[in-house]
């Protein structure tokens, strides 16, 4: 599990979760198969703020903030690797 702290409108939230980077595309194995490939996804497990864990609240409230953190999160561990 990855940690970071990410600022959205000047808010500041600590994030936890789940970072699977992009597979690649094949475009022919041996056996004549292929692979399309994936992007990178971020699964959000935790959205903390003063340490209380907000997510559920967020998604239930404003699922364009919770949109907003996972597209941030997601620029920094594309930026990061």
């Amino acid at each position: 599990m990855e940690k970071t702290t990410i600022e959205i409108d000047g808010i500041s939230f600590d994030v936890e979760y789940w970072y699977e980077p992009a597979e690649r595309m094949v475009m022919y194995y041996p056996d004549g198969s292929g692979y399309p490939g994936s992007p990178a996804s971020v699964d959000i497990v935790k959205i903390l703020y003063k340490g209380v864990d907000i997510k559920d609240l967020l998604y239930a409230l404003s699922g364009n903030l919770a949109e907003k953190i996972e597209n941030k999160v997601l620029e920094y561990e594309i930026d990061e690797k």
